[in-house]
């Protein structure tokens, strides 16, 4: 184990602590997948990865206060690229902007509101 330089923490839990984080929701209303056709420094064509961690996912909640939530899985697929012998995903762009158009007006809305 590394220790910390006097009057710094490591990051992290202790170990052995419980991990925790919030539950799924009970419903995904819409879903959207990020992939890359084309590696982006060589464009030379990419393959899947076969592993686990070969895509990932990320949750995103949209909670207006007048409407129920909308919420979106976005699964984003990391693939090899043979010639550079790296694994690649594509760069998710602000989120904000993937939501629809209703969506992101009440949440611009909403922080307006709190200014």
């Amino acid at each position: 184990m590394v220790c910390a330089q006097k009057g710094k923490k490591t990051p992290g839990c202790e170990k052995g602590h419980p991990g925790s984080r919030r539950q799924t929701p009970p419903r995904i209303d819409r879903r959207v997948e990020h992939r890359l056709s084309r590696y982006p420094d060589c464009g030379g064509e990419l393959r899947p990865c076969s592993s686990e961690k070969s895509q990932r996912t990320r949750l995103i909640e949209d909670i207006p206060k007048t409407i129920k939530p909308v919420v979106a899985e976005h699964t984003i697929y990391r693939d090899y690229c043979p010639c550079c012998k790296k694994l690649v995903e594509p760069k998710i762009p602000y989120l904000l902007w993937l939501l629809d158009e209703s969506s992101r007006y009440n949440i611009l809305r909403n922080l307006s509101d709190k200014t």
